[in-house]
C-alpha cells in the first residue's frame, strides 16, 4: 500500500520520495486522485496566500497556482 503511494507520488511529481516500484500499476492508479488532490490543495494554498496579501491580485494568484503545479509535476499535461 505505501509502496504504491510512493510510486504514484514519484511518478507524477518531483517530490523526492525514493525509488518507486511501478510493477503494480493498478494499485498506483488508485492513488492518483489523492496525489492530484494534494497537488491541487498546494496550488490552492499558494493562490489563497497571494489573494490574502492583495484582493486585487487575481491574475497573479492564478499564475502562481499554475506555476506551482507546473513545477511540482514537471509540466505533466501542461499542454492541455
Amino acid at each position: 500500500m505505501i509502496r504504491s503511494l510512493r510510486a504514484a507520488v514519484s511518478t507524477f511529481t518531483v517530490l523526492p520520495v525514493g525509488r518507486a516500484d511501478v510493477s503494480d500499476g493498478a494499485a498506483l492508479v488508485l492513488w492518483l486522485p489523492f496525489v492530484g488532490a494534494g497537488l491541487g490543495a498546494g496550488a490552492g494554498l499558494i493562490a489563497a496566500a497571494a489573494l490574502g496579501m492583495n484582493d486585487g491580485a487575481g491574475l497573479l494568484a492564478a499564475v502562481l497556482a499554475v506555476a506551482t503545479l507546473a513545477l511540482l509535476t514537471r509540466g505533466l499535461h501542461l499542454d492541455g
